[in-house]
C-alpha cells in the first residue's frame, strides 16, 4: 500500500517555503547556509545529485561565501544597499527556485507491501502518488518564487526607515534572522511550519499594500470627504455679507481720503 506521511509532507512544504522566503532577505547567504548544511549532513535535506553539486560542492561554497561577504558589506553602505536591492529584484525569483529545490528531497512516499493488494495495483498507486508529489513540488516552487519576491519588497520597505547609520544595524538583523530561521527550520522540523506561516502573512500584507492600497485614498483624505459639501455651502451663504462688508470698508477709505 502506498502511503504519504502528512506531517513529513507538511514539514517539507514549510521548509521549502522558509528557504524560499529567506532568499528574499539575503539570497546568497541563504544558498551558502543551505549548501553548508548539506555538506555537513546530507541526510537532513537529502538533495538530489544535481542540486547537491550546484549548492554543496566545494567550488560552489567558495563562490557563495565570497558573494555573501560582498553582499553583506554592500548592504551596510547607504545608497549602495538600495542599488543591491534593486538588482536583486530580478535575481531573487531564480535563487528561490534553487532554495526550494534543495528541500525537495524531504518529500517521500512510503511503499509498504500489502498482501491483499496485487503488485500491479501497488505499482499503479505508487505512480499516482509520485505524480501527485511532482505536482505539489511544482506548485511549491512557484509559490516560493512569489514569497521570495514579496519578502524582498517588504524588506525594502523596512530599509526605507533605516536610511543612514541604521543601514548596518538592519543588515546585521537580516543576517541573524536568516541564519536563525534556516537552522531552526531544518534541524527542528515543527519550527518550519511556524516560520513559513509568518512569511506567508508578510507576503500577503506586502502584496495587499503594493497592489490594492496604492489605489485607495488615505485615511485623512477619506475623513475629510464628508465635510466638503457643508463647507462649500457655508462659504456660499456668507459670500454676500462678506462682499457688503468689503464694499463698506472701501467707501470709508474713500471718504477718509476726501
Amino acid at each position: 500500500m502506498v502511503e504519504i506521511d502528512l506531517f513529513k509532507t507538511t514539514t517539507a512544504i514549510s521548509t521549502a517555503f522558509t528557504l524560499a522566503g529567506n532568499s528574499g532577505v539575503s539570497p546568497f547567504l541563504t544558498l551558502f547556509l543551505i549548501g553548508s548544511i548539506e555538506k555537513a549532513d546530507p541526510t537532513l535535506l537529502d538533495m538530489e545529485a544535481t542540486t547537491e553539486k550546484l549548492l554543496a560542492s566545494w567550488p560552489s561554497l567558495s563562490i557563495l561565501s565570497i558573494v555573501t561577504v560582498l553582499e553583506f558589506v554592500g548592504k551596510c553602505v547607504p545608497v549602495v544597499d538600495e542599488l543591491i536591492d534593486s538588482v536583486e529584484v530580478f535575481v531573487i525569483p531564480i535563487i528561490s527556485v534553487f532554495a526550494s529545490l534543495s528541500a525537495m528531497g524531504m518529500f517521500s512516499v512510503d511503499d509498504t507491501q500489502d498482501t491483499d493488494v496485487t503488485v500491479n495495483d501497488d505499482q499503479r498507486n505508487l505512480s499516482i502518488a509520485s505524480d501527485g508529489l511532482i505536482f505539489v513540488k511544482v506548485v511549491v516552487i512557484i509559490i516560493g518564487m512569489g514569497m521570495a519576491l514579496g519578502i524582498h519588497l517588504f524588506k525594502m520597505l523596512v530599509r526605507l526607515a533605516g536610511i543612514g547609520w541604521c543601514t548596518g544595524c538592519i543588515t546585521v538583523i537580516e543576517v541573524f534572522t536568516v541564519v536563525t530561521s534556516i537552522y531552526c527550520a531544518i534541524y527542528i522540523k515543527g519550527v518550519s511550519i511556524f516560520v513559513a506561516t509568518i512569511m506567508i502573512f508578510i507576503t500577503c500584507y506586502t502584496l495587499k499594500r503594493k497592489c490594492f492600497d496604492k489605489n485607495t485614498p488615505d485615511t485623512a483624505s477619506r475623513s475629510l470627504l464628508p465635510l466638503e459639501e457643508p463647507l462649500e455651502e457655508a462659504i456660499g451663504q456668507n459670500e454676500g455679507p462678506l462682499k457688503e462688508a468689503s464694499d463698506k470698508i472701501e467707501e470709508s477709505k474713500d471718504l477718509a481720503t476726501a
